[in-house]
């Protein structure tokens, strides 16, 4: 069952146009918390059956900036948000390599840590980069008599990387739990 149902979508349009993956249509439409949403289906008509994911455009944006838009699979998962919408359509099809639907239960396990994994890393990342500018300004700023900035930052440093740990113990705690999954797995066939 796909999360996203097309009696919850208010469509401005559905249409095949030159970033439409093959056998998909695409329906341009705002969901009820007012995101703006380019819905993939597969076949000519769109239906809650034939839904394959979406790209959400952030408010503020143009669905023609693809840099800020991210791809979701038809369960709600991150796919991706790499590359032009083109590209992010046709992974969400099944076109980059990878089919959208899978026969064997474990292949979809896998796909979810993958993508599971791939939301972590990138927050940790901007995790670490957000510390670094911090930690950046604070050693160029140290405590002095006329000033009590500095330790302001440091407690909101430390409060960066007390953010940046957990997300860290949550990365491994997930990959330990794909291998664990992946080795059953291979016990198993």
């Amino acid at each position: 069952m796909s999360m996203i149902r097309l009696a919850d979508l208010d469509i401005h349009r559905t249409e095949t146009d030159e970033i439409t993956p093959e056998g998909h249509v695409l329906v341009t439409a705002l969901d009820r918390s007012g995101l703006l949403r380019i819905c993939l289906y597969e076949g000519a008509e769109p239906s809650d059956e034939n839904y394959r994911g979406c790209l959400i455009v952030p408010r503020g944006s143009q669905p023609q900036d693809s840099s800020r838009i991210k791809a979701y699979d038809a369960e709600g998962a991150f796919v991706t948000s790499d590359g032009d919408n083109k590209a992010k359509l046709a992974c969400l099809a099944g076109q980059a390599g990878e089919s959208t639907q899978s026969s064997e239960p474990q292949s979809l396990t896998a796909r979810y840590f993958q993508r599971h994994i791939a939301s972590e890393q990138e927050s940790f990342t901007r995790a670490a980069r957000r510390i670094a500018e911090v930690a950046s300004h604070v050693a160029d700023n140290p405590p002095s008599e006329s000033s009590r900035i500095a330790s302001g930052e440091i407690v909101r440093l430390a409060a960066y990387v007390a953010d940046l740990l957990r997300t860290a113990s949550k990365l491994e705690a997930t990959i330990e739990v794909m291998r664990a999954t992946e080795g059953e797995a291979s016990q198993k066939g």
